[in-house]
């Protein structure tokens, strides 16, 4: 059985719309401040919100069902994003196997992590931008993870990118050995 959970990476401040809002649910305030989400009368009883996670990623959703492998990969998939969208290539040691495969549209195969932090260093298009994830589904096993989500940023030109993407992770010893990436527009 494939398990789910729906999260939101974006930054919400005066102005922004989160993805509660976006879904129709109700927001009271907490009594430190924080926001309180009520949750979505349209959703199963499976479903209830969370506790915040670090820099503001909020869980928003979760199936039952999932384990503590599930939430290890989880995390360590949020902070890859963390690490991408700060351009910390130097971390990339932390989330990715030394036999790392990346497949991602419009360039050829990365093989290993040499490749893979040049790739993000030089030949990306992408300059800067932020990575917004809207769900997490996890494989049998415990050693696979796919997320959808949006990204938004700017290209090594100053144009402004914006795309949908379906990434594919594998694991092998706590760490992404295999990532392929799908995109809803041509190739960034």
């Amino acid at each position: 059985m494939t398990r789910c959970i729906w999260v939101s990476l974006g930054w919400v401040g005066p102005g922004t719309r989160s993805m509660d809002q976006a879904h129709g649910q109700s927001r009271q305030p907490h009594r430190h401040g924080v926001p309180r989400t009520r949750r979505c009368a349209a959703r199963s009883r499976a479903h209830s919100c969370r506790r915040r996670l670090p820099l503001q990623w909020r869980l928003l959703s979760q199936c039952e069902g999932d384990t503590m492998m599930d939430h290890l990969l989880e995390h360590k998939v949020l902070l890859m994003f963390q690490h991408i969208d700060s351009s910390d290539w130097a971390r990339l040691d932390d989330h990715f196997h030394p036999d790392v495969e990346y497949h991602r549209p419009g360039y050829d195969s990365i093989k290993g992590l040499d490749e893979l932090r040049q790739f993000y260093a030089n030949r990306r298009i992408i300059k800067t931008g932020r990575h917004q994830l809207e769900s997490v589904f996890y494989g049998p096993g415990g050693e696979s993870l796919s997320v959808t989500g949006s990204f938004r940023g700017a290209d090594r030109a100053g144009r402004d990118l914006s795309v949908r993407f379906c990434d594919v992770y594998f694991f092998a010893d706590d760490k992404i050995i295999r990532r392929e990436t799908f995109f809803s527009a041509p190739a960034v």
